[in-house]
C-alpha cells in the first residue's frame, strides 16, 4: 500500500511529525513536560488538530492513551522526556505491547552531538539504549536523527495497522533535531573517547615555570576517600581554594572555611565561577568531577584556557568533552600519581605552588570576599516566605548527623546553593538523572535504616504528584523523617520558560491546578504543618524536630522568585546553548 510521503514538505521535523499523528488518526496528547521535548510540546499544543493533556506523571500519561484509544478506536499519542520520563513509561509500553494497543511513545532526548557525554537527564552512554528497551518492551522503537528516520518509521507504523499486527510506536527524537528546519543533526561528536583504564591525565599549559600563583581544587564525589585526604593535605598546606560540584557539597566541609569556593556548575556561587573561570589562573585541578553538563556550566570551555596547566583525577576510566581537547594520560594508580606527581615536596608542581603561596592566598581571599555574604531576612510574620530564605532556615535547623535528600526541580537549586554556604556533611541530591519525586523514596529509606537521627527531605509540588502516597509508608512504619514541601502552583523552571514564550495560544505547561493539600496529608494519616512566613516555618520545623514520627511542613512560596546566581541556570536543550556550541565547533 501507498502511504504519503510528508518529507517533501518544506517544514521542521516536528511539522512532519504533526502531520504524521493526524494522518494516523491521533487527535490527542498526554504529557508531562521537560526541557527535552519543549519545541515539540510548543508546536503540538499550538496545533488545533490536537487535544494535549498535561499529566503528571509519565506511567500514567501512557495509560491515560492506552485509555483513549480503548475508548476511541482511533490511536493515541504520549509524549515525554527521556531518561527518567522514558523509563517511567516502559510498564505502560509493555502493557500497549502485550494488550495490542498501537500507542504511540515520544519521548525527547538530549542533543544528538552530546550523547554520551553526560548532558542532564541522559538514559546512558550509548543512544541506543533508551530504544533497546522499548524493543525489548514489544514496540517498534526508532531512533530519530533526520525526516528520513521518520518517514520509515511511520510507514512501518501504518503497515502494521493494515495487516492487523497492532504493535506500539516508539520515537526517540534529540532535541536538536526537533529544533532543526531540516530535521538533521548540527554537528557530530568531536572528542574520541579515551578507553584506557587511567587515573591521572595531564594538560600542559603556556605558563610553565617555578611560580604558580593562582591555583584551584575541582572537587567531585568520583574519588576515594584515601585521594581525598591526600589533597585535602595538599590543599590545606599550600593555600589552594577548593570548589566542589553540587553532589559534593559534603566534601566542602571537611575543608577550612577561607578556602570555600562554594560550588562550580549546577547551583553554583560566583566564587567558584570567576575563581575556575579566571582567565589568569595559572593550575587547576580536577579530582573525581564527572565532566557532565551539570559539574562543568554546560561544559564551558574556559576550564581549558590555553594559559593553565590542568590536572584531571579520575576514579574511573575515561574522559569525555564534547570539544576538541587533547589530554595526556599519565599513570594508573591514583593515591601513587597523586603523591608522585603533585604533592611530592620537592616536585616541581609542589614547588611551584610554594614560591606563590602568598599571592595565592591573596588572590582567593580577595575572590571570596568580592562576593557579598548572603543575608538572612528578617522574620516578619506577615511577610510570604521566599524559597531562599526557606532554605537559610532549614539549614539552621539540621544537625551534622540528619541525612538530607533534595528532590528534583527549583528546590534543589537553592538548598545546594545555600546548605553549600554552611556545607552539609550529608546532603544527597540525584542531580544528573534528576528523577521527580526520587527524595521523597530515598529518605523514607534512609529513615527506615537510620532511627537515631531525623531525615529530611526538601521537595516540590510536582515531584508530590508523582510520589506523595509512599509518604503513608512513613506513617505506617512510623518513621523519624521531616518532609518539607514547597508550593508553587507550577514547574519551576518549566513554567519560567513558557511563561517567556508569547507565541502560545493555548494553556501554559508547566502549571498546576489547585489542590487542598491539607486535605491530602489528612487523608493518609501524616501529621503536617502550613508555613507561610519565616516565623512559622522556624516553629513548625522546631515543633517538628521535637517528634519521633514523620511530619510534613507545607510551604507557600513565590512563582516568581530570581535565582541568586542565573549565571549557572544553564541546559543543553536551550536555543541559545545549541546555536552557541554549533558555531564555536564549526570553526
Amino acid at each position: 500500500m501507498d502511504y504519503p510521503d510528508f518529507s517533501k514538505q518544506k517544514s521542521s521535523l516536528s511539522g512532519i511529525l504533526a502531520e504524521w499523528l493526524v494522518y494516523v488518526g491521533v487527535r490527542r496528547i498526554f504529557f508531562v513536560p521537560g526541557a527535552h521535548i519543549d519545541f515539540l510540546l510548543h508546536f503540538l499544543i499550538n496545533d488545533d488538530r490536537f487535544e494535549c493533556v498535561s499529566a503528571v506523571h509519565e506511567s500514567t500519561a501512557a495509560f491515560m492513551a492506552d485509555g483513549a484509544y480503548r475508548s476511541s478506536g482511533k490511536p493515541a499519542a504520549v509524549l515525554s522526556i527521556g531518561g527518567p520520563g522514558a523509563f517511567n513509561m516502559l510498564t505502560a509500553a509493555k502493557t500497549c505491547a502485550q494488550e495490542k494497543s498501537p500507542i504511540i511513545f515520544i519521548t525527547g532526548d538530549v542533543p544528538s552531538f552530546l550523547q554520551g557525554y553526560g548532558a542532564f537527564q541522559e538514559a546512558g552512554g550509548k543512544s541506543s539504549v533508551i530504544t533497546d528497551a522499548y524493543q525489548a518492551a514489544g514496540c517498534h522503537a526508532h531512533r530519530i536523527l533526520n525526516i528520513e528516520d521518520l518517514t520509515t518509521a511511520f510507514q512501518g507504523f501504518m503497515c502494521s495497522l493494515d495487516q492487523l499486527d497492532w504493535v506500539p510506536l516508539h520515537l526517540s527524537i534529540p532535541c536538536d533535531i526537533a529544533m532543526s528546519p531540516c530535521g538533521e543533526a548540527s554537528i557530530s561528536r568531536t572528542s574520541p573517547d579515551h578507553d584506557e583504564p587511567c587515573s591521572l591525565y595531564e594538560r600542559t599549559g603556556t605558563n610553565r615555570g617555578k611560580y604558580l600563583k593562582k591555583a584551584v581544587l575541582f572537587l567531585g564525589k568520583e574519588i576515594r576517600d584515601s585521594s581525598v585526604e591526600l589533597l585535602k593535605k595538599f590543599a590545606i598546606s599550600l593555600e589552594i581554594p577548593v570548589a566542589v560540584t553540587i553532589e559534593s557539597i559534603s566534601r566542602l566541609s571537611e575543608f577550612p572555611e577561607r578556602l570555600r569556593l562554594g560550588i562550580f556548575g549546577y547551583s553554583g556561587h560566583d566564587t567558584a565561577t570567576n575563581g575556575i573561570l579566571d582567565p589568569t589562573l595559572d593550575l587547576l585541578i580536577i579530582a573525581g568531577v564527572d565532566l557532565n553538563e551539570r559539574n562543568t556550566c554546560c561544559w564551558n570551555e574556559g576550564l581549558w584556557h590555553p594559559h593553565r596547566s590542568v590536572y584531571i583525577i579520575s576514579q574511573d576510566a575515561g574522559l569525555k568533552w564534547p570539544g576538541k581537547v587533547a589530554f595526556k594520560p599519565i599513570s594508573q594508580d591514583q593515591e601513587s600519581c597523586i603523591t608522585s606527581q603533585l604533592i611530592r615536596p620537592e616536585g616541581h608542581i609542589a614547588t611551584a605552588l610554594a614560591a606563590g603561596i602568598v599571592e595565592r592566598s591573596q588572590w582567593s581571599t580577595k575572590l571570596i570576599q568580592s562576593c557579598p555574604a548572603e543575608t538572612t531576612q528578617e522574620s516578619d510574620k506577615h511577610k510570604q516566605i521566599t524559597m531562599l530564605e526557606a532554605c537559610r532556615i532549614i539549614g539552621n535547623a539540621l544537625c551534622d548527623e540528619n541525612p538530607l535528600f533534595t528532590d528534583a526541580g527549583d528546590h534543589r537549586y537553592f538548598a545546594a546553593h545555600v546548605l553549600s554556604q554552611k556545607p552539609h556533611p550529608r546532603f544527597y541530591v540525584a542531580a544528573l538523572t534528576a528523577p521527580m519525586g526520587w527524595a521523597i523514596g530515598a529518605g523514607i529509606g534512609s529513615a527506615s535504616t537510620e532511627k537515631s537521627y531525623q531525615t529530611f527531605v526538601i521537595t516540590g509540588d510536582g515531584c508530590m504528584l508523582m510520589h506523595g502516597l509512599e509518604i503513608s509508608t512513613a506513617v505506617k512504619y512510623h518513621l523519624p523523617v521531616i518532609f518539607i514541601m514547597f508550593e508553587n502552583g507550577g514547574y519551576g523552571k518549566i513554567r519560567r520558560r513558557f511563561n517567556q514564550d508569547h507565541t502560545i495560544k493555548k494553556y501554559i505547561p508547566g502549571e498546576i491546578p489547585k489542590i487542598d493539600w491539607s486535605e491530602f496529608f489528612n487523608s493518609i494519616g501524616i501529621e503536617h504543618s502550613l508555613a507561610n512566613t519565616s516565623f512559622e516555618l522556624t516553629n513548625a520545623l522546631e515543633y517538628a524536630t521535637g517528634r519521633t514520627g514523620p511530619h510534613l511542613i507545607l510551604v507557600s512560596i513565590p512563582n516568581d522568585e530570581p535565582y541568586p546566581n542565573p549565571t549557572t541556570m544553564f541546559s543543553s536543550t536551550s536555543k541559545i546553548f545549541l546555536q552557541t556550541y554549533k558555531i564555536n565547533k564549526s570553526k
